[in-house]
């Protein structure tokens, strides 16, 4: 599976639609196989999401989302964990783990 996680300054971004990179991880069976650090474009959702699909991301992890991104980032397959915060280690433990990171 291919997850994108928004990021900033080593914590997950506060909001999707004006995020500035994400961090795609490949995984299987609770294990990172690759990670890449990815721009994506800033002020144009649409134009993330398109990216986002293009690199075959299959879940997205973010921060807060606008209901229109969330239910366009849905249209094209892909999963929105929504509304979680905190350090991108303890984020990506969780989504390994195949879960949501506890409030910190």
């Amino acid at each position: 599976m291919r997850a994108a996680l928004t990021v900033w300054d080593g914590r997950i971004s506060p909001v999707f639609d004006v995020c500035r990179e994400v961090l795609l991880i490949d995984h299987q069976g609770g294990v990172e196989l690759s990670r890449e650090l990815c721009a994506v474009p800033v002020t144009d959702w649409q134009a993330k999401i398109d990216r986002l699909a293009e690199a075959g991301v299959e879940r997205v992890v973010c921060g807060a989302i606008s209901g229109a991104a969330a239910e366009a980032l849905r249209a094209r397959g892909i999963a929105v964990l929504g509304f979680v915060a905190g350090e991108v280690p303890r984020v990506v433990r969780a989504v390994l783990a195949g879960g949501r990171p506890a409030p910190a």
